[in-house]
């Protein structure tokens, strides 16, 4: 019997494993506990070694520094754990993990599994990726296709049109717009933060949680901290199906006090506290629902259940949708049809950003344009600047504006006595870019490259070209007063352009004081 391929969606806080069954639906997979979720979380005991999922969970204390449960949101990036003097990147982490899910797989099929369709976060940088790839083959797949969530979930809806999907997970948000036509899926455009998602909310919660206890600030690490965090998450899935619940501090959160009083919590103080994170995420959605006006809008994810988010979303968006699957269910479900459809849905996914390489004189000569579908290929011949060693600097974002533009790699090469040297960039349809120097097709070097995926200089461009135009339209009908107001703002957007790290902070007060003059306006 051939191997089954099967799906893995490795969410931040929950994996989830699935397969297509013999009547053409996609089955969802239970792992050895019974459940449909294993936690993701991986954790190291001396007695036992590796663990990974409840396990992790149950055996080896969160605060013991050898627990760790969001290790997806370090792929990528120089961060490592020790672990009896042996160093380890985030993609070994994540193996033992992989392996638990493909064991659970072999036992629930009866069959080995050495292939996978696996999910990962459409604004998911090029490191990432490969890490997720490396990761999923040293667990014992061989074969690994890596799909976006966002596509996952519109293939899940399985109806044609075009839909804007937004995926809230426990670790990142992802934003896309994804056409269907004849089986035919193809992402117009997506953009996403690693910063925000439902671990986020839940400690911003944690640290308000913490003030209601007496407490100036949250702790970096700790039992104490830990615990918090998992009450502020209870807290959380608690207020969004009632107003208010009873809280009730566990033993040991206050020194010398035994027990804490119970606190009346409502949904409203959590929604104060967690309002700025999903104000962002109804800002981006909304500049794609203009652009691009899609016919429907799905949520995603487990934190999409937010209330205050389908609020927000519903008056200054579009009604969301219901997508008929449970959210935290959507993208495995989709992940399960590309798995075992033998080809029947055709995804097309497009580079996010301008590539190109940064000649001498500081201008950039694209490659690659943004939008390209993937795979895709370029050539363009340069005359080296000299006979040593040649560096070349692989830049995202072929922009006049050296500030808008980001250098994600070099290519170092010795191109010899030659006067031509043919410089190729291929990106496949995994995300990953491959750089190479040639001569008369000769290789003088073959290098793989990382690509940054999330772009924050281009989300708050297009937050300052968005007040821009907010302005533009209420200017006719201010008074004296406002004028000056504006006379700041601008201001506020020159500083924004001047210094690119104050941005935030600037945008935000760009934003409110926006809301404030069309507020003045309409009164």
């Amino acid at each position: 019997m051939a191997c089954p391929r099967v799906a893995v969606d490795l969410g931040t806080g929950y994996a989830q494993i699935a397969v297509l069954g013999e009547d053409g639906r996609p089955r969802i997979l239970r792992n050895r506990w019974g459940s449909l979720q294993t936690p993701s979380y991986v954790a190291y005991s001396e007695q036992e070694g590796w663990l990974a999922g409840e396990e992790a969970c149950r055996k080896v204390s969160p605060d013991s520094g050898r627990s760790w449960r969001d290790v997806k949101r370090h792929l990528g990036k120089d961060w490592t754990v020790e672990i009896e003097g042996e160093h380890y990147r985030p993609e070994e982490l994540l193996v033992p993990l992989l392996e638990l899910l493909r064991e659970d797989m072999e036992a629930e099929l009866q069959s080995f599994v050495s292939s996978c369709v696996l999910t990962v976060p459409a604004h998911f940088s090029f490191p990432e990726r490969a890490a997720m790839v490396r990761a999923a083959r040293r667990s014992g797949f061989d074969t690994v296709r890596i799909v976006n969530e966002p596509t996952a979930a519109a293939i899940a809806v399985g109806q044609e049109g075009r839909f804007l999907i937004l995926d809230f997970g426990a670790g990142t948000l992802d934003v896309s717009v994804v056409e269907q036509e004849d089986n035919v899926w193809q992402v117009v455009e997506t953009q996403g933060y690693s910063n925000i998602g439902g671990n986020d909310l839940d400690l911003l919660i944690a640290r308000w949680l913490a003030l209601r206890l007496g407490d100036e600030e949250l702790s970096e690490e700790g039992a104490r901290r830990m615990t918090l965090l998992a009450e502020a998450e209870r807290l959380k899935r608690a207020l969004t199906e009632s107003g208010s619940v009873t809280w009730y501090p566990p033993r040991g959160l206050l020194a010398g006090v035994e027990p804490a009083e119970a606190l009346e919590v409502t949904r409203r103080e959590m929604e104060e506290r967690v309002a700025e994170p999903v104000r962002r995420i109804v800002r981006l959605a909304g500049r794609f629902w203009r652009r691009y006006r899609p016919d429907r809008l799905i949520l995603v994810g487990g934190s999409s259940r937010l209330p205050l988010l389908r609020r927000m979303l519903e008056a200054e968006v579009a009604p969301p949708e219901h997508a008929g699957f449970c959210p935290d269910e959507a993208v495995v479900t989709g992940a399960a049809l590309i798995a075992g459809d033998a080809g029947r849905h055709v995804l097309l996914d497009v580079l996010a950003r301008d590539l190109g390489i940064e000649t001498v004189d500081g201008t950039v000569a694209t490659l690659l344009e943004k939008g390209t579908p993937l795979p895709a290929s370029s050539v363009r011949s340069f005359r080296p600047s000299g006979r040593g060693v040649v560096t070349v600097p692989v830049v995202q974002g072929a922009s006049v504006e050296q500030w808008k533009r980001t250098r994600i790699g070099a290519v170092r090469f010795e191109p010899g006595s030659v006067d031509e040297v043919d410089v190729r960039f291929s990106v496949d349809s995994g995300g990953v870019l491959t750089v190479e120097a040639l001569v008369a097709e000769n290789t003088l070097v073959h290098q793989v490259l990382d690509l940054p995926g999330v772009d924050e200089e281009e989300d708050a461009r297009q937050q300052i070209e968005e007040i821009k135009m907010r302005l533009a339209r209420i200017s006719p009908w201010m008074g004296e007063g406002q004028q000056q107001m504006l006379d700041e703002l601008f201001g506020l957007y020159q500083l924004a352009q001047a210094d690119w790290r104050k941005r935030p902070e600037a945008l935000r007060l760009l934003g409110e004081m926006t809301e404030r003059l069309e507020g003045a306006v309409r009164r």
